[in-house]
């Protein structure tokens, strides 16, 4: 039975935020979870051409419907989603439709240039990934300059209360493509989804095991060339 584990699907969903991976799968770490991406039409850990193959029977009928075939996310599995799932292999989709560590089905448009990150293990994991120069705003406790280089330029935009204190005016000045924060369930998301989409996807995903983010970013096959030259 496949289950979903929130940490390593929020690894490779940052992941294909950030990096593009052109003609490789797009994959989580472990056989029995479930990558919650759309396009992942046969529900298993990992988005190839075994995705492009189960949707095509499914369109003739051999199959029955998955929600994750709906690459394109526009209610009904057709020959446009198999289009779709071949730009996510190719690293090439202008948009992407995932399911974030709050149940929340969100479509983020690419490429990510400017992230707000509104939690410091975001921070830590953007930078993991090599795309710390696209931060364009911080939480109150990403703050080392080790760790974080030229972080004292880039403004506050969530407070120290809970990390769903975002200063809203800041964000939106900003103009990011994507706001990134950490998932708890506790008051404050709502209203921040509420107040920021559709203009500004948010984005909740779950590193609750910083111990192994390392290990499992590695478990990505993420290399720094398979970055899209802009």
């Amino acid at each position: 039975m496949k289950t979903k584990n929130r940490f390593l699907t929020a690894i490779v969903l940052c992941a294909l935020f950030l990096v593009t991976l052109p003609g490789v799968g797009i994959a989580t770490a472990q056989e029995d979870e479930t990558l919650d991406i759309y396009g992942n039409a046969n529900e298993d850990d990992i988005i190839d051409m075994r995705d492009l193959t189960f949707t095509a029977r499914m369109i003739l009928r051999l199959e029955d419907e998955t929600e994750l075939a709906d690459a394109n996310y526009d209610g009904r599995v057709s020959v446009a989603d198999m289009t779709q799932i071949g730009l996510i292999i190719l690293g090439r989709e202008s948009k992407l439709t995932l399911v974030d560590s709050a149940d929340r089905i969100v479509t983020v448009n690419k490429p990510v240039e400017r992230i707000v990150s509104g939690h410091v293990l975001d921070s830590e994991a953007v930078k993991l990934l090599g795309a710390w120069d696209r931060v364009v705003g911080r939480d109150t406790y990403t703050a080392d300059e080790i760790l974080f280089p030229g972080v004292s330029d880039l403004p506050v935009c969530v407070g120290p209360m809970t990390h769903y204190d975002a200063y809203y005016e800041t964000v939106f000045e900003l103009d990011p493509d994507i706001f990134l924060t950490f998932y708890m369930p506790i008051p404050g998301l709502d209203d921040l989804v509420d107040t920021f989409e559709p203009d500004i996807p948010v984005v909740c995903l779950n590193f609750e095991d910083p111990a192994t983010l390392v290990g499992n970013i590695k478990k990505t096959e993420i290399r720094p060339q398979y970055r899209r030259k802009r």
